[in-house]
């Protein structure tokens, strides 16, 4: 439904991307059926000065089982970082 609504419309980020400055952290599961490397990084192409990314290797689609403990080594981090600049 949403790739139709974007054939006929066109993408409709123009109009809520720039909206705020929130940072985000995009993580990618390296082994995800449902993500091919093509589209890796989508949210740090989309907000390149807001976006982070992280691939978690050895993820396919169900993160957490997989990864938990590489989950929270790349978000701690990233959190950290957010807090240092408050």
């Amino acid at each position: 439904m949403e790739h139709g609504a974007v054939a006929a419309y066109g993408s409709l980020a123009h109009q809520w991307a720039g909206s705020n400055t929130t940072q985000v952290l995009e993580l990618i599961l390296a082994d995800d059926p449902f993500q091919p490397k093509s589209e890796w990084n989508v949210t740090t192409d989309l907000y390149p000065e807001r976006a982070t990314s992280n691939i978690i290797a050895d993820a396919a689609h169900a993160l957490f089982p997989e990864q938990g403990k590489a989950v929270v080594d790349a978000i701690l981090p990233w959190l950290q970082q957010q807090s240092s600049k408050l």
